[in-house]
């Protein structure tokens, strides 16, 4: 039984321009699909509108389905490649993620009637090109084509081996093909410029993250796409019949359904799976060497993660000082609980972490910048109230499900969308030279 996600497909592109006067031809169409029923939708939270905002939010990039007016060509006369080319800045670095789907994907993807030369689509079930990226100022530029090729031995080996350069959907390598400081927008530039290469529809848009949606790629002429209202229905873009009822399969253009995904925090749903973070292994050190005794491992393992959470790229700002707040805090909760049942191991009198941040606070530097003052007074209060929460013992202290709670709740007092973005950065390297600079143990 399938769902109904109504939406309006706008005319106009996604930046904001002006759509093409009336009766204009053009050979591309290009336009956002917002999803409206929330109870139909899985993933409604992550595609409903929200603006992306640099520093502040992440972003996927998920292939939906591709549609093919005259899929039969595609069999017997064509050869069928769909090639997408994404830049973003990840960290300090400019990243490109070139990829295809293939030919030999497409045409599985058309089943297994090999003479049909009807329309038929291609649905793609949880293919990520990005996952979780944080958002930069620069945003994301992208580009996306439909080409189809003379069917002949030189087009399968050029085809095969731009496949094999960029890396193919579907395959092992999907979402880890990363290229730096290589412009593989000529490459595939010189593929749809050759001879017997027919583009179906192609797009580049430099500025591609707006709000989050659907996003239609087509290669049709925009005004009759844009007269009529679109749904999403199972995984697939139809025309709404008039006066309601189901939706109709649009079979008279070719076409790519993208999803941009928007997430606020990874706390609220990545840190429960704390493991899964590319940092989370040096939580596992820390523990070890603070049960066995080793006090001076300890500390060198913890300044080590919380650096490594400090530098990760895989964070915005809000989530970083969460993170690093959440795993120190753990460690007070679980020296106090030591304390408490006379253990020695730890010795008497433990460095004081919140006392260095109450200082800090109250810092001549950083008093005069009230927002940051109160993050860093925040954040210290966090940490004293882990410490003094009697409801955890010193057997559970260290779980990951104590990290998982305590980051939410960090996050949640700290009220990030209440502070310009500068000063939650500026709080962050705060803390973090801070947590550094005090002992463990």
């Amino acid at each position: 039984m399938g769902f109904s996600l109504r939406g309006l497909l706008r005319a106009k592109p996604p930046d904001g321009t002006q759509p093409a006067p009336a009766g204009a031809k053009r050979r591309n169409f290009y336009g956002d699909l917002k999803p409206h029923d929330a109870g139909g939708d899985p993933l409604f939270e992550l595609l409903k509108g929200d603006t992306f905002a640099s520093e502040q939010s992440y972003f996927s990039v998920r292939l939906v389905e591709m549609r093919l007016a005259s899929a039969g060509n595609y069999i017997v006369t064509y050869l069928p490649m769909c090639a997408c080319f994404l830049q973003y800045t990840y960290g300090t670095e400019r990243r490109s993620v070139p990829f295809v789907v293939d030919y030999q994907m497409i045409r599985s993807g058309l089943g297994n009637d090999q003479t049909k030369a009807g329309a038929q689509n291609i649905e793609f079930k949880n293919v990520y090109v990005i996952r979780n990226a944080p958002m930069k100022a620069d945003g994301l530029a992208m580009f996306a084509a439909l080409c189809r090729v003379a069917d002949s031995g030189f087009a399968r080996g050029m085809l095969n081996l731009l496949a094999d350069a960029v890396g193919t959907v579907g395959g092992p390598a999907v979402a880890t093909v990363v290229r730096t400081g290589v412009d593989m927008t000529t490459r595939l530039g010189s593929l749809l410029g050759a001879d017997g290469v027919t583009t179906r529809f192609g797009v580049f848009d430099g500025a591609a993250l707006t709000t989050s949606g659907y996003r239609v790629i087509a290669g049709a002429d925009s005004a009759a796409l844009a007269g009529t209202e679109l749904v999403m229905e199972s995984g697939q873009l139809k025309a709404q019949a008039p006066g309601g009822g189901a939706g109709q399969t649009i079979d008279d253009v070719d076409y790519l359904v993208l999803a941009l995904e928007y997430r606020k925090t990874l706390v609220d749903d990545a840190f429960g799976q704390a493991s899964s973070l590319p940092f989370h292994a040096l939580w596992e050190p820390v523990k070890t060497k603070l049960l066995s005794g080793d006090l001076d491992g300890a500390n060198q393992a913890y300044r080590e993660l919380t650096v490594r959470i400090a530098g990760s790229p895989d964070l915005v700002e809000a989530d970083r000082i969460s993170m690093m707040l959440a795993y120190r805090g753990q460690l007070e909760r679980w020296k106090k609980a030591a304390l408490d049942v006379g253990t020695k191991l730890l010795g008497e009198a433990p460095p004081d972490v919140t006392t260095a941040l109450r200082a800090l606070a109250d810092h001549a530097s950083v008093r005069p910048r009230l927002a940051v003052a109160k993050l860093v007074k925040v954040a210290g209060q966090e940490i004293t109230r882990l410490k003094e929460d009697a409801s955890v013992g010193k057997d559970v202290a260290l779980d990951p499900d104590c990290l998982a709670v305590a980051a939410k709740r960090i996050r949640a007092s700290l009220k990030f969308d209440e502070v310009n973005p500068a000063h939650t950065a500026t709080t962050s390297s705060h803390l973090m030279s801070t947590l550094v600079g005090t002992a463990v143990v």
